[in-house]
């Protein structure tokens, strides 16, 4: 027969086990958060050009949204990129540090650059791809 203190001590570890099994189920199964990239020149910016900050995008998973300021200036653009993932690249900012959009549009422009299209996205199978408040003008056809 067993006794009571060693009773007390089994049960007492259930707690510690259900508690542990929790906490791992809880590493592995915590969603993945949207990450947002700003484009531009100046305070708050994370990148200055946006094929890197699509770069940065494409390393982290999850949806992510890209603001395209009007702070940076985006001529002799020949953007190409490929993604599996969700995701926005907007325009409507005045710079880095404004959290909502206005009314003016962003301009990305290929004129005087490579001769190719200003963008050429291709999203893989699952992939979501939203272009928002851009004006893209001044690409040339390869």
């Amino acid at each position: 027969m067993k006794s009571a203190s060693n009773m007390r001590c089994r049960r007492s570890r259930a707690p510690a086990r259900v508690a542990s099994i929790l906490l791992v189920y809880a590493l592995v199964a915590a969603p993945v958060h949207a990450l947002t990239y700003t484009v531009g020149a100046g305070t708050g910016c994370t990148h200055a050009t946006i094929a890197a900050a699509l770069a940065s995008a494409e390393a982290s998973a999850g949806a992510d949204t890209i603001r395209v300021t009007r702070s940076g200036t985006y001529a002799q653009q020949a953007i190409s990129f490929t993604t599996g993932q969700d995701l926005t690249l907007t325009g409507g900012y005045a710079d880095c540090a404004t959290q909502t959009q206005d009314a003016t549009y962003t301009t990305i422009d290929g004129a005087g650059g490579a001769h190719a299209p200003v963008m050429t996205i291709t999203g893989n199978t699952g992939s979501s791809i939203h272009l928002r408040k851009l004006t893209i003008s001044g690409g040339d056809v390869a």
